[in-house]
């Protein structure tokens, strides 16, 4: 699966929904919004993909800060996220459980 910068991203969940994320090159200049919560996705670009780290919150931009301070292996072992903005935490809670569980099965660190 080749990777850009804007590109989308299908995950699917265990209902068989199809949840939407769009893809950032890091490291990024782009303004977050902090209007929705979001989960959110770090990602290796390489042969195979490598899901590094899955998370959710309501402050992407402060999060993000926060994994610079104190998570850098996080940004240091991904070039992309992945975001998915939510209306609703019920949303935010199924989307994230489904990129829970796709990191889970893929991923290489412990």
């Amino acid at each position: 699966m080749a990777i850009t910068n804007n590109s989308e991203l299908a995950i699917v969940g265990k209902s068989g929904k199809v949840y939407s994320f769009t893809m950032y090159s890091l490291p990024t200049q782009c303004e977050f919004n902090t209007d929705y919560p979001c989960v959110y996705i770090y990602f290796q670009n390489s042969d195979p993909i490598q899901l590094i780290y899955a998370g959710k919150t309501t402050d992407l931009p402060c999060r993000f800060k926060e994994h610079a301070k104190n998570d850098p292996h996080i940004l240091n072992d991904s070039n992309y996220i992945a975001i998915s903005y939510c209306s609703t935490p019920d949303i935010m809670a199924c989307v994230s459980t489904a990129a829970s569980k796709t990191c889970s099965k893929r991923s290489t660190r412990k």
